[in-house]
């Protein structure tokens, strides 16, 4: 993997450093190698050259219009334009890897298709694909039981029936479901209860319907489940991270230790907005070919949800799964296992510490802190950005005011 990525980095190289050979180094540390220790402004040996290089990424890197309908802006400008040339092409690499991966999983899957015949039952998709039947049996309960105990939950895709939808053939098909969830009081097993379609007759399922019915229920309910997650992920991941990526290309010198350490946060980061321009929400792309609602639907998805969902601090793990209902104040839950949250806090408190470490190295002082205008400018820059709800972080305080700073 190294090889690949290394040979395309090289490549990228060559072709950027010919077109544009000064303006490349103002953000390409990783490109040429370079191991030069971090330095904070106030620190750096060289401070005009410090400032200069900020001064060129600024220049650089523009807001060009956001890609994939309304949302975080999209960076432009010859450094822009060269970054995402470059991403896009480490991206490619990756691709072809992982489309070699899935032509040989077709190839397996496709084979033990054919040696038990074709898929002639609903349990031929679980023994001949995944070798068990994981289908799980339930009994309905009250509904009023799990409401007041806290362990009924919904979830609300009726949304989906305002999205445009394809037209591409085969037809595909979604009903804009929504269903209620809920966690057995003897099993404290999270089982689905009932699902709505809100299409034609508006029937509710739930798992006291005949069992063939209520396995067309629960498929509807993924189909839209599945389109929601998708959507969702790009708003709350790709259009957020972008946005605040952007803002600190604009204002930090690409050797701040905070640019340092978010660029290898932000792997192929400008690629994926390009690429989903490009193959997944062009027309006749992956989203038609694969979704009930079309292009031009997920377009207006992100343009309605990015001012709430793409809030900053409000995706916080914690701020998140207490406003969904599904933690209380003290992180404790109803669920028997939890293992996404859990294991989510486990890597959330590692990742504190280590930034903790982080910032104790650099600046001796929250004085030093706010006396480094970088972040100051990050913070500003991010509220241009489209960033929403992002941290305002510590202001630079009067110099009548600052004290010595403790060095370490």
């Amino acid at each position: 993997m190294r090889s690949l990525a290394t040979y395309a980095v090289f490549s990228t190289l060559s072709l950027t450093v010919h077109a544009a050979p000064r303006r490349t180094s103002a953000w390409a540390r990783q490109l040429t190698g370079d191991t030069s220790p971090a330095s904070i402004p106030q620190n750096d040996s060289d401070p005009e050259r410090h400032a200069a290089g900020v001064g060129e990424r600024r220049a650089g890197f523009g807001y060009g219009p956001s890609l994939i309908s309304e949302a975080a802006p999209f960076p432009n400008g010859a450094l822009g334009d060269i970054r995402t040339a470059y991403d896009y092409s480490v991206w490619e690499v990756d691709r072809n890897l992982i489309d070699a991966a899935v032509a040989k999983d077709v190839e397996v899957t496709t084979a033990a298709i054919q040696s038990n015949g074709g898929l002639k039952t609903f349990d031929d998709h679980v023994t001949v694909l995944y070798g068990e039947d994981l289908r799980p049996q339930i009994a309905g309960v009250s509904l009023d039981q799990p409401h007041k105990s806290g362990s009924l939950f919904v979830v609300d895709h009726r949304y989906q029936t305002e999205l445009e939808k394809t037209t591409i053939q085969p037809q595909r098909y979604g009903a804009a479901s929504s269903a209620y969830f809920y966690i057995h009081p003897e099993s404290g097993d999270f089982l689905p209860l009932a699902i709505r379609t809100k299409a034609g007759s508006d029937l509710v399922y739930s798992p006291l319907d005949d069992p063939t019915d209520w396995l067309l229920a629960k498929m509807i309910f993924n189909v839209d489940d599945f389109f929601h997650a998708q959507m969702f992920h790009l708003v709350v991941t790709h259009d957020v991270s972008a946005a605040v990526h952007l803002a600190a290309l604009r204002t930090l010198s690409e050797k701040h230790p905070a640019m340092i350490t978010l660029e290898r946060l932000m792997l192929q980061g400008c690629s994926s907005r390009a690429v989903g321009e490009e193959l997944c929400f062009n027309q006749g792309g992956h989203w038609d070919q694969l979704f009930y609602v079309n292009n031009i639907g997920c377009r207006d998805y992100v343009t309605k949800n990015w001012p709430t969902r793409g809030a900053y601090q409000a995706g916080y793990l914690k701020n998140d799964f207490r406003a969904r209902g599904l933690v209380d104040e003290k992180n404790e839950f109803n669920f028997k296992f939890f293992t996404f949250y859990q294991d989510a806090l486990k890597i959330q408190e590692i990742y504190r510490d280590f930034f903790i470490a982080f910032v104790i190295s650099y600046y001796a002082s929250d004085d030093d802190v706010a006396a480094d205008p970088e972040p100051q400018n990050w913070v500003a820059q991010a509220f241009a950005a489209k960033v929403v709800d992002f941290p305002t972080g510590p202001r630079r305080p009067p110099r009548s005011q600052r004290r010595p700073s403790r060095r370490l």
